[in-house]
């Protein structure tokens, strides 16, 4: 699954977590760089930091996960998402399945 691109004028659109995954992806995927901050110029600068560190959780967790579908082979994306949806309730689930597709994809 690949997250479809969005602009810097849309990405305010999006929940304060949801922007941080996109802005994310599309640095890794050498898209052009997506500026959270100014997408979110309200935003405290410590909230900003807390969803930092929740995306880092879930990037590691996303790598992790990406490997256990590569060894279990029965598993499905959808099943992994599920199963720790209650993990990160910040982010959506789309946000969640894109960065356990981008761990794959960088797995390759």
């Amino acid at each position: 699954m690949e997250y479809y691109r969005i602009s810097q004028d849309t990405l305010a659109q999006l929940s304060l977590h949801d922007a941080m995954v996109r802005s994310s992806v599309a640095r890794r995927r050498h898209w052009a760089p997506l500026d959270v901050r100014a997408a979110f110029p309200g935003v405290p600068e410590h909230e900003l930091e807390t969803a930092q560190q929740q995306l880092d959780e879930l990037e590691s967790d996303a790598a992790r996960w990406a490997w256990s579908l590569r060894e279990a082979g029965g598993l499905t994306e959808t099943e992994v998402r599920d199963a720790h949806r209650g993990l990160y309730p910040e982010f959506s689930d789309v946000a969640i399945g894109d960065l356990i597709g981008l761990a794959m994809d960088m797995q390759r």
